[in-house]
């Protein structure tokens, strides 16, 4: 019932009380709304300044329920406009417009009501009826139970505020018993034990001589004096919900006004604090009342002030109540107060009827001081005792969980005994060992429950470490590169060793140690993990080997000779994405060693991109044509043999070769053979060159291999100096470069033809910047390294011809010239030129 008290309250704290029809309120006593509710003039002298009206019991009882507010300025109701003489003609016709558009709506709801009582008549099997809560249906017999058990008028006033029903039911006259009974409640009625006053008495000593002691006063029936502790009454100025209100409401902190749970801890002065250590010190709104001023004793008369001590930490100290407190300058008002009762003192000091007026004041004053008093003897009493209820149950719940063999702190946090034990506290009553027995089976299947969840979150936690573990092991073993050939992460955590140490079922000598320190440490696992990599690796090359078009059991007793897979004519493409790793985006496809780390990631799309990853599976893999037919036919033309070791040379050093199938011809690097080869259906190459013809090709600039990974492909392509680079106007086109060089031999071939009287193929490309003839490039040629053509001129400080340069282009900007006149989407290195040094 205190869960449901607490969830009431705290749903309706921020709410408000709907309004009533005039015709329900009751005339002798007006319940005015507290937010509209002013204090009605005196007919006697008006010369001074109006003071604060006092809150009345109407106030009190609906802004209980409306909230934690607690106002002391009202403004005038509904009740004093209407019984007021003085109303002007236009708040009559604002009421009368008002009373019609009341009017109006009910007619209409009344014709609303009347069509839906139609169409619930004509469908009664389809109609939904609205139904009460069954909380709401309780007899007031049976809900004053409830309540009246919840302990404390707290509770009562939270179910009050939690509909429109409960709290008319509850404010209304036939229900004031509840608050009543709630009041005198455990948790609100209980015993203290008085703290024993010493007695000064005589004794005689062993050597004859009378001394004086002390001795603490006996109880009358020989145990510890006590006494009985209960809420005082409520004021006459409070109902029992407003009273409850006073007491127990949370409200904003007067300090750092945020909203707390802490209730007042001044009551005559109602200041709150919250528990913020930033806020334990004097509130605003507050002045200290000099005792040296004249005014002093007047003003600790007529007005409101702290019951104890406001000691300079902020606490308010019990040890000495008002009217004790008055002396040493530790009296507080509010400032705002101190003002107007300055004013009136200095306008009226000699009207007898002001004296006869302060009397009356004081007179009620010193009632109200006296209320707040024992309101605060009341809180610090309840303090004091729930302080006392908790050791005993703490103490009680800690032998019972170690007489079980439970948890403590489980057994407090984790089952229905948590909530139990603070309802126990809250309402000040001490918990029975019979209590918990009963609920024997419920506690325990809460602890087993408990546990089952900490094994699956201990084994989701060691599989996280483990798996990290393993990434740490994988990057590792691939750095020393004792492996030639190493499969991806994903099926690397498949091996059975590294599952095993994965899934943290291996409990011998991993212990607590990592999963790479266990490999390194324990000879016998790593020998394990080399066999099963081994393994796993001859199986890649014996499915990849028949993608090829190799037989499933091929072998050859020449270690000289190499694995179809390990050659330099093995290139994969896969059939499931067009992902690449970046080693691999110049090339286009992978090798042998590319296709056992790929990575196929499923709906690896702009728009769809997911981590989930695909098995490796061989049969995924296809074989590059286009690249395998081009690598045959340089190791043809550079007198290689494709199964040895030496013809990986030829993707290792930057040799010149010439592509016969671009138009016009191209230099070509032999590192980019293998991307250059995907732009053709059968590339066709020369490699048999002269320097002056590689040199007239080039057009006078130099060949950057390796430009292009770094704009595009590299990691550092976000660097400023990348950057800096990319957004230089130095790069030109080489397509368009040759068809400029092709243009001029062409008419300087024409030239000299007409010259000589001789007809011209104005088709055929001059010898002067053609290749030599496959017939004649038997002298003076063989393979020529691009590092040693046309960068010779930068020895002497030459980037290229000095005279007027080509069309040049910022990087990003050649980018779309290619694509949009040469139709060339992926740039390459011999698509480009640069006029100056690139200078990363």
């Amino acid at each position: 019932m205190s869960a449901l008290a607490d969830a009431a309250g705290e749903a309706i704290l921020n709410g408000s009380r709907p309004s009533r029809s005039k015709s329900s309120r009751p005339k002798s006593k007006g319940r005015a709304n507290a937010s509209t509710s002013k204090p009605v003039q005196p007919k006697g002298n008006t010369t001074r300044p109006p003071a604060k009206r006092r809150r009345t019991a109407e106030d009190d009882q609906h802004s209980s329920v409306a909230g934690p507010s607690v106002s002391v300025e009202e403004e005038p109701s509904e009740l004093d406009e209407e019984g007021s003489d003085t109303a002007s003609d236009d708040d009559r016709q604002s009421t009368a417009q008002i009373i019609k558009i009341s009017a109006r709506k009910k007619n209409k709801e009344k014709s609303t009501s009347d069509e839906s009582n139609t169409i619930d008549t004509l469908n009664k099997d389809d109609a939904v009826f609205p139904k009460t809560p069954p909380f709401c249906s309780l007899p007031l017999e049976l809900l004053a139970e409830i309540l009246i058990y919840t302990g404390s008028p707290q509770h009562v006033l939270a179910v009050a505020r939690s509909c429109k029903f409960l709290c008319d039911t509850l404010l209304g006259t036939n229900a004031q018993f509840i608050w009543r009974a709630a009041r005198k409640s455990s948790a609100c009625a209980f015993e203290k034990e008085i703290p024993e006053t010493p007695q000064l008495g005589w004794m005689v000593n062993a050597g004859g001589m009378v001394v004086q002691v002390t001795q603490p006063t006996p109880a009358p029936d020989g145990g510890p004096r006590k006494e009985f502790v209960h809420l005082p009454d409520p004021h006459r100025c409070f109902t029992e919900a407003s009273f409850a209100a006073f007491v127990f409401d949370a409200g904003k902190c007067d300090v750092c006004g945020k909203m707390t749970s802490v209730p007042y801890q001044s009551f005559a002065l109602r200041i709150r604090r919250c528990k913020d250590f930033a806020c334990q010190k004097q509130p605003k709104g507050l002045t200290r009342l000099n005792p040296l001023d004249d005014t002093h004793d007047l003003l600790k008369t007529f007005l409101a002030v702290n019951e104890c001590y406001l000691i300079p930490s902020g606490h308010f100290s019990t040890s000495e109540y008002w009217p004790n407190n008055i002396f040493g300058g530790n009296l507080y008002a509010k400032t705002e107060e101190v003002i107007v009762t300055l004013q009136e003192v200095s306008l009226r000091r000699d009207d007898r009827e002001f004296k006869r007026q302060c009397d009356l004041r004081g007179m009620r004053q010193q009632e109200w001081m006296k209320f707040c008093v024992k309101v605060a003897r009341w809180k610090f009493d309840y303090n004091e005792q729930r302080k006392k209820i908790e050791q005993e149950n703490v103490k009680m719940a800690k032998n019972t969980a170690s007489k079980f063999g439970w948890d403590y702190t489980d057994f407090l946090t984790a089952t229905l005994f948590g909530p139990f034990h603070r309802l126990k506290n809250k309402c000040l009553e001490l918990v029975d060992e019979t209590d918990i027995i009963m609920k024997m089976e419920d506690i325990e299947q809460s602890l087993l429950k408990l546990e089952e969840k900490r094994g699956r979150s201990h084994a989701e936690t060691s599989l996280m470490e483990n798996r990290k573990d393993v990434e740490t092991l994988y990057n590792r073993l691939r750095s020393q590169k004792d492996h030639k050939f190493f499969p991806s992460l994903p099926t690397f955590r498949q091996l059975p060793v590294i599952a095993l140490l994965q899934s943290g079922e291996h409990d011998g000598p991993r212990g607590k140690t990592p999963v790479a320190n266990t490999l390194q440490n324990n000879p016998m696992m790593k020998d394990f993990l080399n066999k099963q990599l081994a393994q796993w690796v001859a199986k890649a090359k014996q499915d990849l080997g028949v993608t090829l078009g190799f037989p499933s059991n091929w072998k050859s007793a020449n270690k000289n000779i190499l694995h179809p897979v390990e050659r330099m004519t093995a290139r994969f493409l896969c059939t499931k994405c067009d992902r690449v790793d970046a080693k691999y985006k110049g090339d286009g496809c992978l090798d042998f060693a590319g296709a056992c780390k790929h990575v196929c990631f499923i709906g690896s799309t702009r728009k769809q991109r997911t981590d989930k990853k695909a098995a490796w599976d061989p049969k995924i893999f296809m074989k590059d044509t286009k690249a395998i037919n081009a690598l045959k036919k340089c190791i043809e033309a550079t007198d290689f043999k494709e199964d040895r070791e030496s013809a990986h040379h030829i993707l290792k050093i930057g040799f010149a070769a010439v592509c016969t199938s671009c138009e016009p011809p191209m230099v070509v690097d032999s590192r980019s053979i293998v991307g250059h080869s995907h732009r053709h259906d059968d590339m066709q190459l020369l490699f048999k060159l002269r320097v002056k013809q590689v040199e007239e090709y080039l057009g006078g600039l130099p060949y950057e291999h390796g430009l292009v990974e770094k704009f595009v492909y590299s990691n550092n392509t976000q660097a400023a100096s990348t950057r800096r680079e990319i957004a230089k106007k130095n790069y030109g086109c080489r397509h368009c470069l040759r068809i400029k060089q092709v243009e001029a031999a062409v008419s300087a071939t024409n030239a000299a033809a007409m010259i000589a009287g001789e007809s011209t193929d104005t088709t055929a490309e001059p010898q002067a910047v053609s290749p030599a003839e496959p017939q004649a490039a038997s002298e003076g040629t063989g393979q020529i390294q691009l590092s040693t053509v046309v960068h010779r001129l930068h020895e002497v400080q030459i980037s290229g011809p000095r005279e007027k340069p080509p069309a040049l282009f910022i990087f990003n900007g050649l980018r779309s010239h290619l694509k949009a006149k040469h139709g060339i989407e992926d740039i390459r290195d011999e698509d480009l030129f640069c006029w100056d040094l690139v200078d990363l």
